[in-house]
């Protein structure tokens, strides 16, 4: 009987898969759903801020399927790219170089997407996932690359008091809001929508006014959008004792103190601000009865649509516009009141502001207490005409309208 042999050979060596598909080291695609994106929603980023990356990731994407560094030149079919079905894969993170990173921001130029800074943008975005997984250890470094230069500095265009007392009186024509977001924004609490306080003159007024001493960010003051941090009840007080337990100063018409969203990462300490008398007047007139330290201050439906008709409006209606710009925005608001205290008592408008300090200012962060400035330059505030009318007639309890 014939014994039969087996023989297991090893196969050739050119027909083993490549090192690259061996090897389970992540894109940055797949760095950013399992590192960089649980990290961002650990530290409470803005849906508005994963969005922006999200679409920087899709374009990275979208640079790898034209061909990524070794054809450019693709990308001047910018139609076909841009609406392709499917996405080729990416190399391993860890192949990211300075030159490719390099070649994606020229790929986005030849695309006409945005100008130097949206480059820029972009590929930060994706060297803000490499970073992060080099600093847990999943890549031995991630590479920099030169920002692209760009116009840093937005033009200053304020108001003047005019035309913020034009804004104010403009005001008394506006028709929303006029209801509360209602219950279906607060689980267990399914109330209908009730009138808001002072209706909507009195709510804009009140908001002017704030904008104006206070220089808050947009949604830092009112949230139209759902992910909003608006200031809350709970964060504005009417006893002259301050908030802060390490301060000894009172202010006889209260407080109001909020952490800036934008700058928590650098400052993430509340900013205390005393409240001058007119904004004290304006807030007790549009609390309603009840109000939970939970509940915005200006509890106004989630519509940006609604915010900006309403705002434009009081605009056009005031015949208040820039000479050379299209329009002014609520931003121009936070530039005229740091301009305005700056007028007032020069160096106070960043610290109504909350601007965090960086860098080399020691003697700022660690041994300087600014609270007696601020104190000094919310009381001395020069007020627009408009508001001081209008808080001569306040009634016995400093209530307005």
């Amino acid at each position: 009987m014939r014994s039969m042999i087996l023989r297991f050979e090893r196969p050739a060596k050119e027909a083993q898969a490549p090192a690259l598909h061996q090897a389970a080291e992540p894109t940055v695609s797949e760095l950013w759903t399992a590192v960089h994106r649980p990290h961002l929603e650990d530290l409470h980023r803005k849906a508005k801020t994963l969005k922006e990356f999200e679409t920087h990731l899709q374009r990275w994407q979208q640079f790898w399927s034209s061909g990524g560094p070794e054809n450019e030149e693709q990308a001047r079919r910018a139609a076909d790219i841009l609406s392709a079905a499917q996405i080729l894969p990416e190399p391993p993170a860890g192949e990211v170089t300075k030159s490719v990173l390099v070649a994606f921001r020229r790929w986005l130029g030849k695309l006409s997407i945005g100008g130097n800074r949206t480059g820029n943008k972009h590929v930060g975005s994706i060297v803000a996932i490499l970073r992060g997984a080099a600093e847990l250890d999943r890549l031995p470094a991630a590479p920099r690359v030169q920002p692209l230069s760009h116009p840093k500095a937005a033009k200053k265009l304020y108001l003047s008091a005019g035309q913020v007392s034009a804004l104010y009186e403009a005001a008394a024509s506006a028709t929303w809001p006029s209801h509360d977001r209602g219950g279906h924004d607060r689980p267990g609490n399914q109330r209908l929508r009730r009138p808001l306080k002072g209706g909507p003159p009195g709510q804009w007024r009140t908001a002017i006014v704030l904008y104006f001493n206070y220089g808050p960010r947009t949604q830092e003051l009112i949230g139209y959008e759902a992910d909003a941090r608006p200031l809350t009840w709970g964060q504005v007080s009417f006893d002259e004792d301050s908030p802060d337990e390490e301060s000894r100063l009172v202010c006889a018409h209260g407080w109001l103190w909020y952490v800036p969203p934008k700058q928590e990462r650098f400052k993430p300490e509340p900013l205390y601000l005393p409240l001058n008398p007119i904004a004290a007047a304006h807030l007790r007139s549009i609390r309603p009865d009840g109000a939970q330290p939970e509940d915005p201050v200006f509890d106004w439906p989630h519509c940006s649509r609604d915010f900006y008709e309403a705002l434009n409006s009081i605009f056009a209606t005031a015949g208040v516009k820039p000479k050379l710009t299209a329009k002014y925005q609520l931003k121009h608001l936070r530039k005229t009141c740091a301009t305005a205290h700056d007028d007032n008592l020069p160096g106070s408008g960043s610290l109504i502001l909350g601007h965090a300090t960086r860098g080399e200012a020691v003697t700022a962060n660690h041994y300087v207490n600014p609270e007696a400035t601020i104190m000094r330059a919310v009381q001395s505030l020069p007020q627009p005409e408009a508001f001081s009318r209008v808080f001569a007639v306040a009634d016995s309890q400093m209530r307005l309208f």
